[in-house]
């Protein structure tokens, strides 16, 4: 119990729930049968109200509750169902304050959100990892924020189709180096993923993102090179690539989880991937890290490169931090 933020997943970018958004209040309960890993997520978050004046008191309180369970036959492979709820307080019959029923801990969340009028914003996961010769971990997510079979037959590219999927590799000790580990990540959104009709129970803390760190609505991948040649140092390089639709006027093309699905949506069907304006970004970024002897004082030197269509932006920055742990920290 206390202010914190949670990662779920194994990849560099994560779908269902992810660490982007700032730290809000939670009460987590890990249990562990068997081979089996249960986890509850209870949650209170922040309904952020951009450009608000501090006269008009405290932001609106949302609330959020997850869980997962977790499948771990051997050691090589474990499974993972997840699901999740977001809510608002405040509805348009007027206020229920904190949902009670959320609070069974084993129930389905999706049947307590059906029986209730389905008046909140409810996704279901799916995590997996799968490690084979001793080096290589294969992984992945999928998100289903909603899915229409009945309209199969009307058209494609259903609006209401909101799924995304991670797929991903970690090569550890690559070509036999046993402090070099390379990883890549491919991520594909589609649109309205992550939006509700009741915009105070989108996918959002404060403003920011619980899913992937970008929104819906795109495709990306990654390269990732992790490098640990002595005790003290340590190189991480990253090379991003993403292409997102972004809305263009007051029309919704599902990027913008601030925004509700029914409002300025352009058609029920032939909704694709990065439909909008086209936002190419590419991305390299470098971490050197030094560690001071055995102490947990780490030196910084970073370097990110950045283009978003035809603008492109360069920055390094040197600094310092402490870890307040026990133990020596190592990456």
């Amino acid at each position: 119990f206390g202010k914190d933020r949670a990662f779920w997943g194994n990849g560099y970018h994560n779908l269902l729930l992810s660490d982007h958004a700032n730290d809000y209040l939670l009460l987590t309960i890990h249990t562990r049968i068997w081979k089996l890993e249960y986890t509850n997520h209870f949650t209170q978050m922040i309904d952020f109200i951009r450009n608000r004046n501090d006269t008009e008191g405290t932001f609106p309180r949302k609330y959020a509750v997850f869980h997962q369970l977790s499948y771990k036959p051997n050691p090589k492979l474990s499974v993972g169902i997840f699901e999740s709820i977001v809510y608002s307080p405040h509805l348009a019959n007027g206020a229920r304050g904190f949902e009670i029923q959320y609070l069974n801990p084993i129930i389905f969340y999706r049947s307590v959100e059906q029986s209730l009028g389905s008046p909140d914003n409810s996704l279901l996961g799916l995590n997996f990892k799968y490690n084979l010769l001793n080096h290589v971990q294969v992984y992945g997510q999928l998100l289903v924020d909603d899915f229409n079979f009945g309209v199969r037959d009307q058209g494609s590219g259903y609006w209401g189709n909101k799924v995304g999927y991670q797929a991903g590799l970690k090569y550890i000790d690559a070509f036999s180096i046993s402090t070099l580990d390379l990883q890549a990540e491919y991520n594909r959104i589609r649109p309205y993923t992550y939006q509700h009709f009741n915009v105070s129970a989108n996918y959002l803390h404060y403003g920011q993102s619980l899913g992937h760190g970008d929104g819906a609505n795109l495709s990306d991948y990654h390269l990732i090179l992790r490098y640990h040649p002595l005790p003290a140092w340590n190189l991480m390089l990253v090379y991003s690539s993403s292409l997102k639709g972004l809305d263009e006027g007051s029309i919704n093309y599902g990027g913008d989880a601030e925004k509700s699905y029914v409002v300025g949506r352009p058609g029920d069907f032939d909704q694709v991937v990065a439909q909008g304006v086209p936002r190419q970004m590419d991305m390299l970024y470098g971490r050197l890290s030094f560690q001071l002897w055995n102490t947990d004082l780490f030196f910084d030197l970073e370097g990110r490169y950045r283009r978003e269509n035809e603008l492109s932006s360069t920055s390094v920055v040197a600094g310092m931090r402490l870890h307040f742990a026990p133990g020596r920290m190592r990456y």
